[in-house]
């Protein structure tokens, strides 16, 4: 009769460590995986921020083409009912900004492209359209004052040329009711700006005042204003950074700090003003 073999100790144990470790190989993997389509769906959501932003830029180009090389205001605004807005100025030469319908109707892809995906304020989660329409994009803010008067390479502020209905302390010259019948609106023109790759056009302004074709939130005052932190984390809109649209028509993602400059710095620009020594 045969002696039944003996069973090596530690076969058990080993079968035991080598599911553990295979378990515990699995969960890494799927981590890694799981971080590395979180990080992709990011740099998702960025890219089509920054095609957004080229189709804008075109369409601002297309617009100066047809105004003798004029910029679009932010925001012309007779009285609270009677305005126009940047976003309002060129979406009729924005390419792909609209659509035929099956009966024939022209549809505006306003939330396509005014709209940034990470952009989530105001959208229900089951993603249905909101009553008010938002916008992501505006206009670096030109502080109309007696310094940056009349508009020019020497202003040390944004492009967005601002026109009001009401006075405002030290903007006396903004105001629409002061301009006659006859008087061509001041503009800011391309051939006023000095560096077009080094001045910022359009950037990102996810907040719940920015309304689209309104002029509420058509204006960024600086980098504080890029992102309402109450609703979104900068963590979880572009892992902090945002989109600059250049008067040029390239994009660059930059975190808001590399944006204002360092007096004295090497390499290192305010983007946000016309004057390019800023």
């Amino acid at each position: 009769m045969k002696s039944r073999q003996q069973r090596d100790p530690f076969e058990s144990g080993f079968g035991r460590l080598d599911l553990l470790i295979t378990i515990l190989t699995t969960i890494l993997v799927v981590g890694l995986a799981a971080l590395c389509i979180e990080r992709w769906q990011y740099g998702a959501r960025m890219a089509y921020c920054a095609a957004n932003l080229k189709l804008l830029g075109t369409g601002m180009m297309l617009y100066s083409e047809s105004n003798v090389g004029q910029l679009p205001y932010t925001m012309l605004k007779y009285d609270s009912r009677h305005y126009m807005t940047w976003d309002s100025l060129i979406y009729p030469y924005v390419p792909g900004g609209t659509k035929t319908n099956a009966a024939g109707e022209r549809e505006l892809l306003a939330n396509r492209i005014f709209r940034c995906p990470s952009d989530t304020i105001g959208v229900p989660r089951d993603g249905s359209a909101t009553s008010k329409p938002r916008r992501t994009y505006s206009m670096p803010w030109h502080h109309m004052n007696k310094a940056n008067w009349p508009p020019g390479p020497d202003n040390s502020t944004g492009l967005g040329l601002w026109w009001s209905d009401k006075p405002s302390k030290g903007s006396e010259m903004a105001l629409t009711s002061a301009l006659s019948p006859n008087e061509r609106i001041p503009s800011i023109r391309l051939n006023m700006i000095p560096d077009p790759s080094g001045t910022l056009l359009l950037t990102e302004k996810a907040r719940t005042n920015n309304i689209l074709f309104h002029f509420m939130g058509a204006e960024i005052r600086g980098v504080d204003e890029h992102l309402d932190t109450r609703v979104i984390s900068m963590e979880d809109y572009h892992q902090g950074q945002f989109n600059y649209l250049m008067v040029d028509g390239h994009v660059v993602g930059l975190l808001p700090e590399q944006t204002i400059g360092i007096r004295g710095g090497v390499g290192i620009k305010n983007i946000w003003t016309i004057r390019p020594d800023d």
